[in-house]
This record gives structure tokens, C-alpha cells and sequence, in this order.
């Protein structure tokens, strides 16, 4: 009985649509339906969803017939690549270098801001980048000042360590 609920439906709605539309939309609102009656018929995932696109693009082709694809907004949603530089140092993230084969080993960025933490004593680095790094452990001495040159390259079990110009070097982790 179910059945026979849906196909009342469905022929009623295929009425509205004649009736708004006209009757070249009837055919093709007809030939939709087949379409996507196919589509839930096929078994592979992506030959369904292949499927499913072609009749989207059919419905979207009949309603605008001279106007474009809105694409730009399509485009506008989807996430911007960010460059290999951006990702290095992020990690259990969208950009988790894991996921990025060719994420660089080594990063040279100029230093334009260095805070202290009153609590640990730790040094908190602002690179030219905008990269934020935090000392894991202060040291007792790294020179380092506004304007060095430094080195932040990927060390042992996920870690890092950031290289300054007197070759001293410290366990760092990027906060920003």
C-alpha cells in the first residue's frame, strides 16, 4: 500500500510541476525521475554518486537554460590550499603534516617578536610567517633577538627544534 502512497505522490507532484512549469517541464520532470530511480538502483558507490551528479546536472540544466552554473559561489566555499610553508608544525589538525607527504623537513623564518612566559620562564617566538612558537623547556641561555634568522626543522617523535644564529638550538612547539 505503500507503494501505491508514493506513486499518488509522486503523480501529484508531477501535476504541480506541469502546472507551474508547462508541459516541456512535465517531460523532463518525468525523465528525472527515471533518472534517479536508475541511480538508487545502481549497487557501486561511486557509480551511484557518478549518477546522481549527471541527474543534478540535468535538473540544473533545465531550470537556467542560458544562465551559467553558479560555480564562483561553489568555489568560494570550498577550503583554499595552503602553501607546504603554512602547514609546517600543525599537527592532529586538517593540515596534520601526516596527511601532506611533502610537507618541508625545515622552515627559515626571521624572528619580529619574542615574549617571555612569567610562569615557566619559557621564550614565546613570532616569526615574519605568522607562525607562533613556544620553548618546551626554557634554557638557561639562547641568544636570541628581534630580526635573527632562525631554523625551525622537524626533529624525533614529532617534535621540533628551532636553530638560532649562534647554532643553539631548543625544543619548540607552534602555538599559532
Amino acid at each position: 500500500m505503500s507503494t501505491t502512497v508514493n506513486r499518488g505522490w509522486t503523480g501529484f507532484t508531477l501535476a504541480c510541476i506541469a502546472v507551474v512549469l508547462g508541459t516541456p517541464q512535465l517531460a523532463l520532470a518525468q525523465s528525472l525521475e527515471e533518472a534517479v530511480r536508475a541511480c538508487a538502483a545502481e549497487t557501486d558507490v561511486l557509480r551511484r554518486l557518478a549518477c546522481y551528479d549527471r541527474a543534478a546536472a540535468q535538473l540544473v540544466g533545465a531550470q537556467a537554460p542560458g544562465a551559467a552554473p553558479a560555480s564562483s559561489a561553489a568555489e568560494e566555499a570550498r577550503p583554499r590550499t595552503v602553501s607546504p610553508e603554512a602547514k609546517f608544525g600543525v599537527r592532529n589538525g586538517p593540515l596534520d603534516e601526516r596527511k601532506y607527504p611533502t610537507a618541508p623537513k625545515e622552515i627559515t623564518a626571521t624572528v619580529i617578536l619574542i615574549e617571555m612566559r612569567r610562569s615557566s620562564g619559557a621564550l614565546v617566538v613570532s616569526l615574519d610567517n605568522d607562525q607562533v612558537w613556544v620553548e618546551n623547556q626554557p634554557t638557561e641561555y639562547f641568544p636570541l633577538k628581534v630580526g635573527d634568522t632562525v631554523r625551525i626543522r622537524f626533529a624525533a617523535l614529532g617534535s621540533y627544534m628551532m636553530f638560532a644564529p649562534s647554532k643553539r638550538a631548543t625544543r619548540v612547539t607552534r602555538i599559532r
